[in-house]
């Protein structure tokens, strides 16, 4: 303490002497405008110095934060403009999309467009992989069809995918007709080429010929009635008074990329009733 006291004693001259600068300073800045205007200025640029390199710090802690806040809100960008992609492909792809889509909704049917992730042809027992499940309203026995025809049911659904028991497989069974007739039949596959399928079940006096248009029956909840299937390519006379027919497959299997699943509004319903219609008997 002595030596603080000491310290001050010494150079006190000076402390008074920075005392009385300041103070005239004061005076001088404060009661001359020119002056005064000056000094305000070089405060202001000070001040504006320090705020600047204030902020520029804060912007730097901040700027992890608002990495992640672009990082975030790119990805949320790609995620969009990558479905956007997709249906414009699509729907580029698909020029027969609208008449089918009108099919559907005129038999109180809607669609939902999927993308296959997985598939093969070449089996007995094929599938199909696609990236829609439960999570967006997709259900087991619902139809699937693309651009070119029908492609097959949904067997299985979890969360985010469903699997498709296509008409390439040998236990596929769907209730299909010639175009312009009454009669019909059933498509079946028999496990060999993926390019065709055979028309069951079909009288022999029923007038059909090559190039004939096969369609969806609508007898069931599955397809709704009118969807493309193939072509006659081929007719014979088989046992017990009915034809075979070989139908050239409108979907070129080995190629499928995007399908649309097919709901039909009133399945259950129809299922319900037809079950207690059933369990009467």
């Amino acid at each position: 303490m002595e030596t603080l006291i000491r310290f001050f004693v010494i150079f006190k001259t000076f402390f008074v002497f920075v005392l009385l600068e300041l103070v005239s300073l004061v005076l001088y800045f404060s009661f001359n405008s020119f002056q005064h205007g000056q000094y305000l200025n070089a405060s202001n640029s000070v001040a504006g110095r320090i705020y600047e390199f204030r902020s520029s710090i804060t912007d730097y802690i901040e700027l992890g934060n608002t990495n992640w806040e672009l990082a975030r809100e790119n990805a949320m960008l790609k995620t969009q403009l990558y479905a956007s992609n997709k249906a414009l492909e699509y729907f580029r792809e698909d020029s027969t999309y609208a008449k089918r889509k009108k099919v559907a909704e005129d038999n109180n049917y809607s669609f939902m467009s999927a993308r296959v992730v997985n598939a093969t042809f070449t089996k007995a027992h094929n599938y199909l992989t696609l990236d829609k499940g439960s999570a967006e309203g997709v259900r087991p026995e619902m139809g699937v069809v693309c651009q070119a025809g029908v492609v097959g049911i949904v067997s299985a659904v979890s969360e985010h995918f469903s699997l498709v028991i296509p008409v390439l497989n040998v236990s596929s069974r769907i209730s299909v007709k010639v175009k312009d007739k009454s009669q019909t039949g059933t498509l079946v596959w028999k496990g060999d080429d993926y390019r065709y399928a055979s028309l069951e079940d079909v009288p022999s006096y029923i007038p059909v010929a090559k190039g004939d248009t096969i369609l969806t029956s609508g007898y069931s909840s599955i397809f709704p009635e009118g969807i493309f299937v193939g072509k006659i390519i081929k007719n014979e006379r088989g046992k017990d008074q009915l034809m075979k027919l070989n139908v050239g497959l409108g979907p070129d299997f080995s190629k499928l990329v995007y399908v649309d699943i097919i709901d039909f509004k009133n399945a259950e319903e129809m299922k319900k009733l037809e079950k207690e219609g059933t369990n009467n008997e």
